[in-house]
């Protein structure tokens, strides 16, 4: 039989004691705490509310573009609509100076319709309601007004003074 020292038993047994020990602390140690979800959850939320933001700004420059190009369809149509009478339509009935806003009823509606030069008045890209398009006729000339969510087109801004004129 081998004799061994019994320091060397107690040094063995303290060693399995302490390898346990840690063992059980490394096994409980596998997940995450609340606070580091908290934290991973919160820098998420922050992402999504950056892109959420450039999303929004990004939809309203569509928009805008939209109407801008809504616009130079309506004069387009007026041009047409010049080449072919050798004037503007009148904004109301009789031809006094006002400004009328373009509903697809108005005056300037109705006969940029009945000449064939457009099908409707563009809708308005946020509500799909008609859009506020203004039309002033001045004698020899015209004058579009509208309005633009951003200003993120050269030289329009973000209000309803964004004007076209032939």
């Amino acid at each position: 039989m081998i004799k061994i020292p019994l320091y060397t038993l107690y040094v063995i047994q303290k060693t399995l004691r302490v390898i346990k020990k840690n063992k059980a602390l490394s096994f409980s140690r596998t997940g995450f705490t609340l606070i580091e979800l908290l934290v991973v959850i919160a820098i998420i939320a922050c992402f999504a509310a950056i892109v959420m933001v450039s999303l929004t700004q990004s939809k309203a420059k569509g928009r805008d573009a939209k109407r801008a190009t809504d616009v130079q369809q309506i004069a387009q149509a007026l041009a047409l609509y010049h080449n072919i009478w050798q004037r503007y339509p009148c904004s109301v009935s009789g031809c006094a100076d006002s400004e009328v806003v373009i509903s697809g009823f108005d005056n300037l509606s109705v006969n940029l319709k009945n000449e064939k030069l457009i099908s409707t008045v563009p809708p308005d890209p946020l509500n799909n309601e008609t859009y506020k398009f203004w039309y002033w006729s001045v004698g020899p000339n015209y004058i579009l007004r509208y309005c633009q969510e951003t200003d993120s087109i050269k030289r329009l801004t973000q209000d309803c003074n964004n004007t076209i004129s032939p």
